[in-house]
């Protein structure tokens, strides 16, 4: 029996405890779009949101202790 595959739409939280950083990112798709996307944490979880929308649209996983600090290029 295949186990159900769950996919996270939303994160509640920002826990500026730990890290106090907000990053904005404008980043050229095309020539004639732009995808602005802003960046935080939520415990152990970095996510991307479109901040045209207000829709998280990626999130990054991979630590286990809160994220105190975090940069883009």
């Amino acid at each position: 029996m295949k186990e159900p595959v769950l996919e996270l739409k939303r994160i509640i939280g920002y826990t500026p405890a730990h890290c106090q950083s907000l990053k904005w990112s404008a980043k050229r798709i095309d020539k004639n779009q732009t995808e602005n996307v802003v960046l935080y944490t939520s415990a152990a979880t970095l996510i991307a949101m479109d901040a045209d929308t207000n829709i998280q649209k990626r999130f990054f996983f991979g630590h286990t202790e809160p994220i105190c600090c975090f940069d883009i290029s």
